[in-house]
């Protein structure tokens, strides 16, 4: 009797073993098996993989971001679920555990909705991230920022900084990821689990970045051009207005002259002013040439700031004209 006792106290003990070692398992396991369950009932779209592919996400990350339910969505859906002005050349958000990326129709910025599936999954592996590895990876993305000396990066973490200072750190982490060329080895070594080859993001995010460093660079180029062109033509009326008033002058006393009979006192004077009829109607053909010069660069300038406006609207889900 005392035999079947102890070997059920036995039993018991190994139950409430096995049993305590599951729940902290579950315990310890909870991300992964909610992970689990959402994936068991998600099939990504074909054209949700291809991006997945073209951002050449490692299986990690692939899962973070299929976890994630993303959609392509159109400019109504998206404002639908993103209330957010993005600040930088991407067009997503992470929201309600899910994420949205703006369907972008142009052939110059492709490359744009990969760069922003990466951007977007990494939101997820920071908001899974402890207190102390976020502690961790903010001060190694805090010191490669200030190594890389990136002018547009500034300006973008510079936009949220003013709208929402403590969003800065995650969004560092998203874009140095998905955007810089060279980082550390300890922060490349975590990008490296949730890309199988983080540069090929990196180049895509490059190669429509330069689309409009090329635009802004003929702009700002047309701008000086036509800058000095005015200045030449407000130099050059400034100059006719000075030679018209000093050809009526010499006009009226030759004509006085003439009237009061000082025919070779007059005479003398024809050649001057014929000369000076001369040169005047050099200036203006030469003013008609530099206005002539400054209107097509106008017209230039407005064709690529048209241009310009038009790939800017084509990832504003909301449509705003610049400036």
């Amino acid at each position: 009797m005392v035999q079947r006792l102890n070997q059920r106290g036995i039993v018991q003990y190994i139950v409430l073993g096995v049993v305590s070692l599951i729940s902290i398992w579950l315990y310890f396991n909870q991300q992964s098996i909610r992970d689990w369950l959402v994936l068991r009932s998600y099939e990504p779209p074909q054209e949700i993989v291809e991006l997945a592919d073209t951002a050449s996400l490692s299986d990690t990350g692939r899962r973070l971001f299929y976890v994630a339910k993303p959609e392509l969505s159109t400019a109504e859906e998206f404002n639908q679920n993103c209330s957010f002005e993005e600040k930088s050349l991407v067009l997503g958000c992470f929201s309600h555990s899910r994420i949205y990326i703006f369907d972008v129709d142009s052939e110059e910025l492709s490359g744009i909705e990969e760069v922003t599936a990466a951007h977007e999954m990494l939101h997820v592996v920071y908001g899974r991230m402890s207190g102390a590895e976020k502690q961790r990876i903010d001060e190694l993305t805090a010191r490669a920022l200030s190594e890389l000396n990136d002018e547009r990066i500034n300006k973008v973490l510079d936009g949220y900084r003013q709208d929402d200072p403590d969003s800065v750190p995650n969004e560092l982490h998203s874009i140095l990821g998905s955007e810089a060329r060279l980082l550390p080895g300890e922060l490349e070594e975590h990008y490296s689990r949730y890309f199988d080859d983080r540069l090929t993001v990196v180049i895509l995010a490059e190669s429509y970045e330069q689309v409009f460093t090329e635009l802004q660079d003929k702009l700002s180029q047309l701008e000086e051009e036509i800058t000095n062109l005015r200045s030449r033509i407000t130099s050059t009326e400034q100059q006719l207005e000075a030679d018209q008033q000093a050809l009526d002058k010499e006009s009226a006393r030759l004509n006085s002259l003439r009237q009061n009979g000082q025919i070779e006192q007059y005479n003398s004077g024809v050649a001057g002013y014929n000369q000076m009829v001369e040169r005047y109607n050099v200036l203006i053909a030469e003013y008609k040439a530099v206005v002539g010069e400054h209107n097509e660069l106008v017209e230039d300038f407005n064709a690529i700031a048209l241009e310009q406006n038009q790939l800017v609207q084509s990832i504003n889900s909301k449509y705003q004209t610049i400036e």
